[in-house]
Parts: C-alpha cells; structure tokens; sequence
C-alpha cells in the first residue's frame, strides 16, 4: 500500500510520529535523565531526515516488515522491561517471590507488561515499518537485511542479560547441591525459642500496639545532610518529633536496620520483625511460613491481647493470610474482605481504589474506625500494611495534596513519598488524641529497603529501613545501634513492657537491651553468609515445616 500526494501537514505529522517512535525505541535501551531522551530525539531526527531524503518521502507499509519490527522488538523490549520492572539482580529474592503465591499482583504487572511491551511495540513498529520500508524495496537481499537485524537485537539482549542478571548465582541457588542437609553451629549457638524461654510483663499494664508496617521507606528518602540521597527530605514528618519518639540508628543522622537474606520482600521481612526469623529458601515449600515459630501475635495473644492485621491489597498475595492467621492473628482484612464488613461505616466502605487495591489514605481511615472499636478491648493490636511506596515508581493518589513536578517517574514517586509521610503523621496525630493513647505504643517500620532505581544509589552501604517507636514503656540504654529485620520483634515485645530471658528471640536481640545483635558481634557480610549458608541446615528446616490454616475473616 502506497499513500500519495500527501499534504505537508500529514507529511509533518508522520515524520514527528516517526521520530518519537525512533526516540523511544533508542530509549528503552536505557533508563536515563532527560538530556539522554533529548539526545535519542536528535539522533532519530536524524535517521528520519537521510532516510526520507534517500526515499524521497514514499510512504509505504507492508505487513510482513512491520510484522518482523513487531517480532523483534518485542523481543528486546520485554527483555528491557523485566530486568527494569524485577529485581533480577538479587536470585534469592526473584525465586523466593516466585514459590509463593502470586495472587493480587499479577494483574498489575501483566498490565503494565501490556501497556509498556505490547501496545508500545505495536505504535513503534508501525511508524518504524513505513519509514524504513522504501529503503527495504531498494534490496534485493531481504532475508540477509532480515538476519543481520536479529542478530544484533539478540546481541544487545544477550549483552543486557549479561550485565543485569548472575546467572551463575541463579544455578547456584537451584543446585542440586543444596538438596543436602546438614547441622549448622550457628544455628545451634544463637537461635533462642521462644516457647522454651521465660517471658512476664514488665509492668503492672503493659502497652496495646498499633504496628505500621511502611512499604520499602528507608533513610534514603532524606536530606544528604541527614544521612540520605535527596537535596530536600521527603519524609520529614516521619521523624522523631519529641524525646518520647526512639529512632534507633548506626549514627547521629537518620538510619534504621540492614536488609539481610531472607528478608529483603515484604513477607519475608514482615515475618523476619514479628517472628525473628529470616525467611529462606526451601526446597520444600507451602504457603504457610515457618509455622513452628512463635510471632510476637502468638506471644500477646497468650497474654490476652485481640489481634487484628488490615492491608488494603490481596492478603493471597506472597502468602501474608496464611502466615498471619497461623501466627496469632484473631482477625485479617484486606481489600476483599473489608467490602464486605457491613460493620463498619457506609463512609469507609465507599472505597476509592486503584490497581493495587485500597488506597493508604483510605486504610488508615478504615483503621481509626477499627480502632474505634477495637479500644474497648483490655489489649489489643493493631498492624497496618501500606503499599503505594512500592517500586518502581509507587501508586501515586491523585488526591495527594503534594503534587509531581513533571510527569517523569521519579516525580510521581517523590510525590508519593511526600503524601505518604503527610498522611501516616496525620494518623499518628489523630491516635495521640483518643482516649487509649497513653495505653499505646505506635512502631513504624519499613519492610525493606526500596527496590527501585529512582533516588536511592544502589551501592551505597548508608542505606537502612527506617524506624520509629512512639510512646514506648522502655527507654533504650542506647539509641546508636546497627540491626537488622530479626531484631524488631523482640524490640517490640520490651517497648510494649514485657520482659525477654535473655532479651532475645529468634536471632532477634532487644534494641532496648544492653544485649549486641549478631550484627553488631560479626558483621552484616558475615551474618548474610551465615543465613545464606543455614537455609541448608537440618535445624532451620525443622522450624519452617509447612502446616494448613484457614481463611481470611
């Protein structure tokens, strides 16, 4: 099909529409800055302009070459936007994730996989097919122009592999090897049960807890002068706003704990701080997470405490349900079963959603509805499960009162940021003024560190998952610590007012102790390795033998 006698307005758009699509093909080579996109539109400008000029301008389209620029590029571009969209660089966490459920999730990636891959393959494909086509009708060697252009995506997709994905990592991990299992001396010396330990209140009330659980929030997200990566802080009202909120940190500045195997997703580490316990990887795996292991949810409910978990996404998703309703939690809600609680107001129940599920702003308010509620009992908790920080680039809230400054990604993500530390300051305000307030202990953690590119250096050992206890029944010997995941739930526990033997649990130690963390006795590499080697251990897989449970409530 040949077009004709075009107008110079329709000749004008197709080489502008030529020129983004080239633009944006060169792009998906890289993640860059703006200067790099400005770039790419000059050099595409360029492709266009000799190329129209050999051609003399013959608009022409046939099927087959832009069926094999469909081909080929999808190819490349779904290469391209799994080793941007996954964190394909750490193989404990991609297959960790990959044996548990993946409920709830799917539909955003396959989604985004349609938008970002498919549908922006086709617009490209078609605008690069008409431009290059004159060119092709001047060869009479179609299948060698067709052989040398495979080649060379391949080559650029096997050299993108290459340099993104450890694959001799990934063969390691699935090993047979690994298959054995054999006795581990440090699990032996510092894995403390807390079934087999005394632990009593240590005051006469202790406190209820309202537990909130941030998704991937880390001291990165602050000021360089404080400790983090940004010219301006984007969580200034998450910081400590008077002496009765602990921040515990490696330093003076804004810090908090260290990723570690086994807790570097968000179930893994929301285990990891309730139970102590890193989540490993094993060949025999269930949805249910280490189920022999007591969570700070087993200990409070044996001492009389209601414990209730609200997350607004798909609680099937990584297994949260089944870990949470077999580790003492009384009652779990996520966006299914809140829709269908005719119990709380109509007000609450008038969700506003997106992609993921309910939004963080709609969570917390369902929370203090809860609360309302749940304060008549003589103890409680209360966890909350945020997610619009979530990599890559968050679920920005349109109704945020902080808005993005462009349209880049990193933006909308800043803006997210921005709203969420609004929003969850605004809860904790709303908390310090209700009646069981001087009863309650506030803990927000972040799960993990965040797994995104934007503002965050990679390499930087800085980085930590920030920390805070409002309103703690202990004072800390000493804020200045270096600790990981393991170490919040008994952290928790003491701040509540009980008491820990030896103010351990798991291979947690109380940071309101006076007691060293493993990390502070042997290192984060050290201890990555003994985690990493113990997964292999007879003794671990004992303690995370795999059990049924029910349903959410």
């Amino acid at each position: 099909m040949i077009w004709r006698n075009l107008s110079f307005f329709h000749k004008s758009l197709l080489i502008i529409l030529e020129v983004f699509s080239i633009a944006l093909f060169l792009s998906d080579f890289a993640d860059g800055s703006w200067s790099l996109h400005l770039w790419n539109t000059a050099i595409a400008t360029g492709i266009v302009f000799l190329i129209s000029r050999k051609t003399n301008f013959q608009v022409m389209f046939n099927i087959r070459t832009f069926l094999t620029i469909w081909l080929l590029s999808i190819i490349h571009q779904s290469i391209i936007w799994g080793i941007k969209t996954f964190p394909l660089e750490d193989p404990q966490l991609v297959i960790l994730t990959l044996q548990m459920p993946l409920d709830g999730f799917t539909f955003i990636f396959v989604k985004n996989f349609l938008l970002k891959v498919l549908l922006s393959c086709l617009v490209t494909s078609f605008f690069i097919s008409i431009l290059i086509e004159p060119l092709i009708k001047l060869t009479t060697k179609k299948k060698t122009l067709f052989a040398i252009a495979l080649v060379t995506v391949i080559a650029f997709d096997v050299l993108a592999i290459y340099d993104n994905v450890p694959i001799r990592m990934y063969k390691e991990y699935l090993s047979d090897d690994n298959l054995a299992l054999e006795e581990s001396k440090f699990f032996q010396e510092n894995y403390n049960s807390i079934d087999t330990i005394s632990i009593q209140k240590n005051t006469d009330n202790t406190k209820n807890l309202i537990l909130i659980i941030m998704e991937s929030i880390e001291n990165s997200f602050v000021d360089s002068a404080s400790g983090g990566n940004q010219s301006q802080n984007l969580i200034p009202e998450l910081l400590p706003s008077d002496s009765n909120e602990v921040h515990f940190s490696h330093n003076e500045l804004i810090g908090g704990g260290f990723n570690t195997e086994g807790t570097i997703n968000t179930i893994s580490a929301t285990i990891a701080k309730t139970t102590g316990v890193p989540v490993l990887l094993q060949r025999n795996f269930s949805d249910t997470l280490l189920e022999k292991v007591s969570s700070i949810y087993d200990i409070l409910q044996k001492f009389h405490y209601h414990n209730i978990f609200i997350q607004g996404t798909d609680a099937n998703f990584s297994g949260t349900k089944n870990y949470a309703l077999a580790h003492g939690i009384s009652i779990l809600y996520d966006m299914h079963s809140l829709k269908e609680q005719q119990d709380i107001d109509s007000k609450y129940r008038n969700f506003r959603t997106f992609e993921a599920g309910i939004t963080d702003r709609t969570l917390l308010d369902i929370s203090k509805h809860i609360l309302d509620t749940l304060s008549k009992k003589e103890h409680f908790s209360l966890t909350i499960a945020t997610i619009e920080t979530h990599f890559p680039f968050g679920f920005y809230n349109n109704s945020c009162e902080d808005k993005p400054q462009n349209f880049s990604d990193q933006a909308t993500l800043e803006a997210t940021i921005r709203c969420a530390s609004k929003d969850i300051r605004s809860f904790i305000n709303w908390v310090k003024k209700q009646h069981f307030y001087p009863n309650t202990e506030i803990v927000i953690v972040g799960d993990h560190l965040f797994m995104g590119d934007y503002l965050v250096n990679k390499n930087t050992e800085k980085r930590r998952w920030y920390d805070l206890f409002i309103g703690p029944a202990a004072k800390p010997q000493n804020k200045r610590r270096e600790f990981t995941s393991v170490d919040i739930a008994p952290t928790i526990l003491e701040s509540l007012g009980f008491t820990i033997k030896n103010h351990k649990m798991g291979f947690g130690v109380s940071l309101f102790s006076g007691e060293k963390t493993l990390v502070e006795k042997i290192g984060i590499e050290a201890l990555n390795k003994e985690f990493t080697n113990m997964q292999k251990s007879i003794e671990y897989n004992e303690i995370a033998h795999p059990a049924n449970v029910g349903h959410v409530h």
